[in-house]
């Protein structure tokens, strides 16, 4: 048996509805048409259709009637004169889709307009957060005076999905602030609103069950909620028993989506303010980061060092330095730290500071690696990690002595052969008693070392076989007299041997 639904409630659904084209929409068509029945003999007409819909065939030649997709032809089977439709049928056709393009084209514009208008953008006022308690409540009032009613309230959904808070009301006690948020379930009207329809409670005492949250003889509610996301339900309450007209149902959701424009756009306030903080803070870090790089070349006889770092992200984990120690060498490193981009930034800028201080200290590299391994253990919980090769060259003899960590890629370049001098090693902080191990090898004049901060791996594409360091030997061939500088502008000009979001190389050439 079904359930008769009583005179005193009322579920409103909203139906949506299109507006399809006409006739008269598109200027000079109906001119066109007139002149077409004058010229043929046949009657052109259009034919409303959902901007969605393609064109339809035409009809079969003995009809009156003979559709061509919007374009309907027909004539007077007693007019003498007309033109055969086998003659004007291309001709209807072409106009036919001409209408259809312009139809098309009305509706992307349509799109984007509203698109441009979403697009504008929001105002931010120094004492927005002081006015929009009340903002809320004045669109309380206006709707529940537009549709007659003499209090309204507006509770959202809190996260779990399970409870109603109020968060603004038009005359209500400010203590209902205070009370604990409603249950949803068991919340029949509001449960039915958050579905998509509006109930309307014309005499609450008949409907007990239904729990409206105050207590008053007629109430109206409607959903609030997003384009695809509920968020509460919108009362309104009324002082005796009465109707609510349809209009006035509608009036009401229009309320609600107002509401739901005021609550979105404090939203997007409030994640465009930190937005904001957030991109000035990382534009700090970013101006603080490249101020660290040495960008003035050392000043020592015989020799040429240049650095570089490229990257999609301004903000990143790469990092190199050089410095000419107390004792007259030349110190150069370059490495890159593991983590987020904020994590890894300061985990480099770490490590720099820590070898700036031991610098000024006389040390060998193997010494130096293991300072910096144990500050950033000490400094750290255990989740930073970095790579770093450690190089100190002896300008006399050119003697290299180094020491690495993690996965950093060192290369020997001389005009005869390019090659590995270091293997990956345990990484910075990640164990306080790792040991790492010193190298020696010697930089004739005319040779190169390369220094990448991270392990190169790629391969030619055109030579799957040709390996890493006969790519850097393939490209060092054409600049082999060529300054530091150009060494590294080339090898960053040839795009398959630094791939990733951060590319960084140092170079350090002993003069021929």
């Amino acid at each position: 048996m079904t359930k008769k639904i009583p005179d005193y409630l009322r579920l409103h659904r909203e139906d949506s509805a299109g507006n399809p084209p006409d006739q008269s929409d598109v200027r000079g068509l109906d001119a066109l048409c007139r002149s077409f029945h004058r010229a043929t003999g046949w009657q052109l007409s259009y034919q409303p259709a959902d901007v969605e819909h393609g064109w339809g065939g035409c009809g079969s030649p003995g009809s009156a009637e003979r559709e061509t997709g919007r374009v309907v032809l027909s004539r007077n089977e007693q007019a003498e004169g007309a033109v055969a439709y086998e003659d004007i049928q291309p001709l209807a056709t072409a106009i036919g889709s001409l209408v259809e393009e312009i139809h098309r084209t009305r509706h992307v514009v349509w799109q984007r307009e509203a698109e441009l208008a979403a697009g504008i953008p929001v105002a931010i006022r120094s004492d927005e957060d002081q006015h929009f308690a009340a903002r809320l409540e004045a669109v309380l009032r206006g709707g529940a005076e537009a549709i007659g009613c003499q209090a309204a309230a507006l509770y959202l959904l809190d996260d779990a999905t399970s409870h109603l808070k109020l968060r603004a009301c038009w005359r209500l006690p400010y203590s209902r602030f205070l009370e604990l948020p409603r249950p949803l379930r068991g919340a029949v009207a509001d449960l039915e609103a958050l579905v998509g329809h509006a109930v309307a409670l014309e005499d609450t005492s008949l409907l007990p069950h239904w729990r409206t949250p105050e207590n008053f003889p007629a109430a109206l509610c409607v959903p609030v909620s997003s384009a695809a996301t509920p968020l509460g339900t919108l009362w309104f309450f009324a002082d005796r028993a009465r109707e609510f007209s349809s209009q006035q149902t509608h009036l009401a959701e229009l309320v609600a989506g107002r509401l739901v424009s005021d609550l979105e756009r404090e939203t997007l306030i409030r994640e465009s303010l930190r937005g904001r903080q957030a991109d000035r803070t990382l534009q700090v870090l970013s101006n603080w980061q490249r101020e660290q790089r040495p960008y003035i070349p050392p000043l020592v006889e015989g020799w040429q060092v240049a650095g570089r770092s490229e990257g999609t992200e301004e903000l990143g984990g790469d990092y190199y330095d050089w410095c000419v120690l107390p004792d007259g060498r030349l110190a150069v490193a370059a490495g890159h730290a593991e983590g987020t981009r904020v994590e890894a930034a300061l985990t480099a800028a770490t490590v720099q500071i820590a070898m700036k201080a031991h610098a000024v200290y006389r040390h060998e590299p193997r010494q130096m690696v293991s300072r910096l391994n144990e500050a950033l253990w000490t400094h750290s919980t255990g989740h930073r990690f970095a790579s770093l090769f450690y190089g100190v060259i002896d300008p006399e003899s050119g003697s290299v002595q180094f020491a690495s960590a993690g996965s950093v890629q060192s290369l020997s370049c001389s005009p005869l052969q390019v090659r590995t001098v270091n293997e990956e090693q345990p990484m910075l902080g990640a164990d306080p008693d790792s040991r790492f191990h010193q190298k020696t090898f010697v930089l004739e004049a005319g040779d190169s070392l390369l220094i990448f901060s991270r392990c190169q791996t790629v391969r030619s594409t055109n030579s799957p076989s040709q390996s890493f360091e006969d790519s850097v030997a393939h490209v060092l061939q054409s600049c082999e007299r060529a300054t530091a500088e150009e060494q590294l502008q080339a090898i960053f000009e040839n795009q398959p041997l630094l791939r990733g979001p951060e590319r960084t190389a140092v170079v350090a050439r002993r003069l021929s």
